[in-house]
């Protein structure tokens, strides 16, 4: 009708008008992220796509899949199908790109190490995205020539799947995933026109779930070509290091540990006063506490910030692992409170704690983190899962977890329960028996996840 075809046009119009004004509007992003200390000339100058890249041209007869996502977990995800690509055809490359540093710089480091069994550092590459600008696209594909290119999750960005379909390069949108507050947003009229012709890019849409497939199709997105299946649930297989690292080995001895993983801006309160209360329980019967606490994003000054004055505020000590190195054992065993601000090392650190808490999920607005990671443990160390009560990002793993066993993941009620939970899970005779049996739930119910996912995939 005519409605429809004003929105149509109107649709057009906003991404026409975005292929214009794209570039000096990212630019203008990447200056104030470069002035905030979270972007280098180096970095602006790869996401700007320079000529000459030398592995792209080397790579210039063989058969390149390129994998895009947004950060760390949807670089991960897809690890096992890159594994089954390189594994499948010997002339068969895989080019990552991600949005962040973190998930570009952690990737690089496990390839040089060799903690990802079956990808060969000669046969991947690892790139910041090029912006969404058709000049850097259209570089960026004509340099690595990709046969095919997997979106994962919800990463939409129109110049460069535009400029993707203008070369026939066959697209395909892997772990699709659509949060409510987007399809509202995207339902808008000329928003719901604009996405439609966003999704027809893919050839393939394979997501999550059935709510989440559901809502690819309601904004005109192809039917799902394959059952649902959330690739977060495969294990990654990752290699574990050998030894802990200095010093958070001697912090930790003959400590009763405990791990925060994904700590954002927040939560410091909840987490200082649970180790506090399980301090001052312990200190009438057993060993002292540790916390160790990796946040979200450690290089954000305002990280430290919040940190030190909780901590202070709380009489707490705390010390950094990049200051730890320098300063010795002596600091790092002193601390209350052991921040690392390292990435690559959530392995290690699962092999200390028997206990773990997800992030993300004790204030609201983020909606929490995958807890899978933290349900499989180490090679020889399960770990007990807690998650606050913001979960509403992760809910349906959550679920499915707890659909095997109910003692897989323990969701506070609110928020200040975390200390309750934690002084009793630590500190008494009856919690930690309580926490052997809520260890191995939660390996077993990633265990059973793993099975389950794995046998979709390969259906």
């Amino acid at each position: 009708d005519d409605g429809r075809c004003m929105e149509a046009r109107a649709a057009a119009a906003c991404l026409s008008a975005w292929s214009w004004v794209a570039r000096p509007v990212l630019e203008s992003v990447l200056l104030v992220r470069r002035l905030r200390g979270r972007e280098s000339a180096v970095t602006i100058a790869q996401r700007r796509v320079p000529d000459g890249d030398a592995t792209a041209a080397s790579w210039a007869d063989r058969d390149v899949t390129w994998f895009h996502g947004a950060s760390l977990g949807e670089t991960k995800a897809v690890l096992p199908l890159a594994r089954a690509l390189i594994a499948s055809d010997p002339n068969r490359m895989v080019l990552f790109t991600a949005m962040t540093r973190a998930a570009t710089e952690w990737l690089e480091a496990s390839l040089r190490a060799g903690d990802i069994p079956g990808l060969a550092p000669s046969r991947v590459a690892v790139r910041l995205a090029p912006m969404d600008a058709f000049g850097p696209a259209t570089r960026f594909i004509q340099s690595w020539r990709p046969r095919r290119m997997v979106w994962i999750e919800s990463e939409l960005w129109p110049n460069i799947l535009a400029t993707a379909s203008n070369a026939k390069v066959p697209l395909a949108l892997v772990n699709g995933r659509l949060s409510h507050c987007a399809l509202q947003a995207w339902s808008q009229p000329v928003a719901r026109c604009a996405a439609a012709t966003i999704l027809r890019s893919f050839a393939i849409i394979s997501a999550q779930d059935e709510t989440h497939a559901s809502r690819f199709i309601s904004l005109g997105g192809h039917a799902p070509t394959s059952a649902a299946c959330n690739l977060k649930w495969v294990d990654p297989q990752l290699t574990a290091p050998s030894e802990l690292p200095e010093p958070l080995a001697t912090a930790a001895a003959g400590r009763r540990a405990w791990l925060v993983v994904c700590m954002h801006p927040g939560e410091e309160g909840f987490i200082l006063d649970a180790h506090r209360l399980a301090s001052e329980t312990l200190a009438r019967c057993g060993p002292r506490a540790l916390t160790i606490v990796l946040p979200r994003h450690p290089e954000r000054a305002t990280v430290a910030e919040s940190l030190r004055s909780a901590a202070n505020a709380r009489a707490l000590s705390v010390v950094w692992h990049s200051s730890a190195l320098s300063a010795g054992a002596e600091a790092a065993q002193a601390a209350d409170v052991y921040v690392v601000d390292r990435m690559g090392m959530v392995p290690s650190l699962l092999e200390l704690a028997p206990l773990v808490l997800v992030g993300g999920s004790l204030v609201p607005g983020i909606g929490g983190h995958n807890p899978l990671e933290a349900a499989r443990g180490a090679r020889s160390h399960a770990c007990a899962v807690i998650v606050g009560p913001h979960v509403h990002g992760v809910q349906a793993t959550l679920d499915a977890l707890s659909a095997h066993d109910k003692r897989a993941v323990h969701v506070l009620g609110h928020s200040a329960e975390l200390q309750n939970v934690v002084a009793k899970l630590l500190a008494s005779d009856e919690g930690m028996s309580e926490l052997e049996r809520r260890r191995e739930a939660a390996r077993n119910a990633a265990r059973a996840l793993d099975a389950r996912a794995r046998a979709l995939v390969a259906s």
